[in-house]
């Protein structure tokens, strides 16, 4: 799954093999980036970064704001919540689903709070309980595609604690989840080759946090 990032003044955009940046011109002084006015197609510019074998497209515009709507502009808007549950030995939970290593989240429903919705998403995929929130973890976006609709996906990310030590249930059938697992923290890098690139910088964090 592609994921973006958002930093102080930058976007990180995970498009399949192609990180795609947005920043303002001076963030990206002395890389090769390309200056958006609005009126390109962003699919076409994602193409030609794939046809050349690009593994960054960066995107600038003084006005930073107005490129950020006109990337948005392209897709349908989705919100989900999910979580980085640590239990009490400092175990991370992740999940594994078509061939990846995965975090819980999911869509929010109608009217469901972001907190509340990570919250379910993590006790629906892995069967785990007793949790609570720590604080707030950052946010990506994931692009998808749905019914040939570009659909971009804002995932709040919370920190979780977890007490629970009963059995781990994947969400199997809806969900095609195979495996949830409870992994040392110290072995996160070694699961990057088989997880989405988007989570790397959160793997870092969770390396380096405080038990």
């Amino acid at each position: 799954l592609p994921f973006c990032c958002k930093t102080a003044q930058m976007y990180k955009v995970f498009f399949n093999k192609v990180l795609i940046e947005l920043a303002h011109p001076e963030e990206l002084s002395g890389k090769n980036a390309q200056r958006i006015s609005g009126d390109e197609n962003l699919y076409e510019m994602i193409l030609q970064a794939r046809r050349k074998r690009q593994n960054v497209l960066r995107l600038v515009s003084n006005d930073f704001d107005q490129m950020i709507l006109w990337f948005r502009s392209h897709f349908k808007k989705v919100k989900a919540a999910g979580g980085l549950v640590l239990n009490d030995e400092g175990k991370v939970l992740l999940i594994h689903r078509r061939g990846k290593w995965d975090l819980p989240k999911g869509k929010l429903e109608a009217g469901e709070k972001k907190k509340a919705a990570a919250v379910r998403e993590v006790e629906e995929e892995t069967g785990v309980g007793e949790l609570s929130i720590e604080r707030k973890f950052g946010k990506t976006y994931h692009i998808f595609f749905r019914n040939k609709v570009p659909c971009l996906k804002e995932t709040h990310w919370y920190l979780m604690r977890s007490s629970y030590k009963g059995e781990l249930v994947p969400q199997t059938e809806e969900e095609d989840i195979e495996q949830v697992k409870w992994v040392k923290r110290a072995k996160l890098h070694k699961l990057k080759s088989e997880s989405y690139d988007s989570l790397h910088p959160l793997f870092d964090e969770l390396q380096g946090l405080e038990d």
